[in-house]
């Protein structure tokens, strides 16, 4: 799994980089910037085996309360 969350990561970091937007308008440029960040910090979360337990263990917690 740590494999297939490797692979996301540098396919979405590719297509959201900053630098690899191109000519597109500002709000473009800010939406994709905001998006590579969102992804940046989920694999940061995902990639270490401890806080993703962690993360785990948070999302159940959340679903058990109504």
């Amino acid at each position: 799994s740590s494999g297939e969350i490797r692979r996301a990561y540098h396919k979405l970091s590719l297509q959201y980089h900053p630098d690899k937007v191109g000519d597109k308008s500002d709000e473009e440029k800010a939406a994709s910037n905001a998006k590579f960040l969102k992804v940046s910090s989920a694999y940061e979360v995902l990639a270490n085996e401890k806080s993703r337990q962690s993360y785990d263990v948070q999302l159940v917690w959340c679903a058990a309360i109504p």
